[in-house]
C-alpha cells in the first residue's frame, strides 16, 4: 500500500474527528486543510537541454507533472501538469510548486528527438529516502538529439511469416526485398538473409551477410540516423526463441556499381510465434553517397518521381541524380511560395 494511503487514512480519520468534535466550524475545516497541505513541500527544479554535440537547445518545451497530497483521489495523491521552455542558453526551471515528487517525461522541439526515459525526482516530505536536492549552479542535463536535414533516402518495406527452414531473402539496396522461388534465375543482391531452424522448431537462427568483400554490416542497439563509422563486418547473426521478440538496427556500407560508396540502414523486427517467424523490415538507403539516413516522405524516390514526372528508380545513376535535383528544386520553390 502506498505511504500516502496509509498516512492519508490516519490523518483524515483523526482530523475529521477533531472537526466534528468541535462542531464542524469553518475555522476547524480551514485548520484541517492547512494541516493536510503541510505534508507537501516546495518543489524547485533546475535543468538544461543540450543536443548530442553539447550545444544548448533553446525554445524546447519541457513536459512534466508533480504529485501532491489530495483528499479527492482514493490514494490521496493528486497530479498536476506543468510545462516550461528553455531560454537561449538551454536552461529551464520549475519554482514554487507544492508537492512530493516531480516527473519530467518529455522534451519536444521540431527537428529534435528526445530518446531518454522519463525521470522522477522525489522531494521528501513524508518519504525522506532518496530525496532530490535541486542545485541552480549544477542543473540536471537532458540530451535532445538533433535530426540531420533529411537526405535523399529510398525506403523499402517487407513483411512475411517464415515457416520453412533454409529460406533465403535477397536484399537489394535499391529494389528492396526479394524471395527466390525455385523456378527463378539467380538474383543479384547486396545482402542475403537466411533463416534456419533446428528440428524442434523452437529456435530460429538468422544470418545476414553481404555479397561482396568490399561491404560490411554493423549492429546498433540504438537507432542513430547517421551511419556508424566503424565496426563493419561481412556477417551478423542472431538467435530467437519461441514466444520472444527481437528488434535490430543494422547498418550497411559498401560499393554499388555506378552509385559508388553507399550507406543503408535496415531495421528488422522478429517475433517467433506458433505459425512461424514473423518479421517486418524497413530498408533506408542514401543515394547520394552520404551517411545521412534521416528519412522524410517528401524526399522518397516515389514522391520525387511524382514531382519530377520521371520514374527515378528506372534511370541510370546520372539520370537519377538529374531527376532528383529537378524534383528538389521544385520542392524548394513550393516551400518558398508558402
Amino acid at each position: 500500500m502506498k505511504i500516502y494511503t496509509i498516512i492519508g487514512c490516519l490523518i483524515v480519520c483523526l482530523s475529521f474527528n477533531m472537526v466534528f468534535a468541535a462542531g464542524g466550524t469553518d475555522d476547524r475545516v480551514e485548520q484541517l486543510k492547512t494541516m493536510l497541505k503541510s505534508f507537501d513541500v516546495e518543489i524547485n527544479f533546475y535543468g538544461t537541454v543540450k543536443d548530442q554535440y553539447g550545444q544548448p537547445v533553446d525554445n524546447a518545451k519541457i513536459l512534466a507533472n508533480y504529485e501532491f497530497f489530495s483528499l479527492v483521489d482514493s490514494l490521496y495523491k493528486g497530479i498536476n501538469d506543468v510545462t516550461a521552455n528553455t531560454d537561449l542558453s538551454g536552461n529551464f526551471f520549475f519554482k514554487g510548486l507544492k508537492g512530493k515528487k516531480l516527473y519530467l517525461y518529455k522534451i519536444v522541439k521540431d527537428g529534435y528527438v528526445f530518446d531518454q526515459i522519463g525521470s522522477a525526482y522525489n522531494y521528501g516530505g513524508v518519504d525522506e529516502q532518496h530525496k532530490f536536492i535541486p542545485n541552480q549552479n549544477n542543473p540536471v542535463v537532458f540530451i535532445l538529439r538533433k535530426n540531420p536535414t533529411p537526405g535523399l533516402v529510398a525506403e523499402k518495406t517487407e513483411s512475411q511469416i517464415i515457416s520453412n527452414r533454409g529460406e533465403v531473402y535477397y536484399i537489394d539496396l535499391i529494389k528492396g526485398f526479394m524471395y527466390l522461388e525455385k523456378w527463378m534465375k539467380k538474383i543479384t543482391s547486396d545482402m542475403l538473409l537466411t533463416v534456419n531452424t533446428p528440428d524442434n522448431g523452437t529456435t530460429f537462427k538468422i544470418d545476414l551477410k553481404t555479397t561482396d568483400n568490399n561491404s560490411g554490416l554493423v549492429c546498433s542497439e540504438t537507432e542513430p540516423h547517421i551511419a556508424l563509422d566503424n565496426g563493419y563486418q561481412r556477417t551478423v547473426d542472431f538467435t530467437i526463441t519461441k514466444g520472444s521478440d527481437l528488434t535490430k538496427n543494422i547498418y550497411y556500407r559498401g560499393i554499388k556499381g555506378e552509385y559508388g560508396e553507399i550507406f543503408a540502414r535496415l531495421k528488422i523486427k522478429w517475433h517467433l510465434g506458433k505459425n512461424g517467424l514473423d518479421f517486418s523490415a524497413v530498408l533506408y538507403t542514401n543515394l547520394e553517397g552520404s551517411k545521412n539516413l534521416e528519412y522524410d516522405s517528401k524526399y522518397t524516390l516515389k514522391e520525387l518521381s511524382r514531382i519530377s514526372g520521371t520514374n527515378i528508380e528506372l534511370q541510370s545513376s546520372d539520370e537519377c541524380k538529374a531527376a532528383v535535383q529537378k524534383a528538389l528544386i521544385i520542392v524548394q520553390q513550393k516551400r518558398e511560395s508558402k
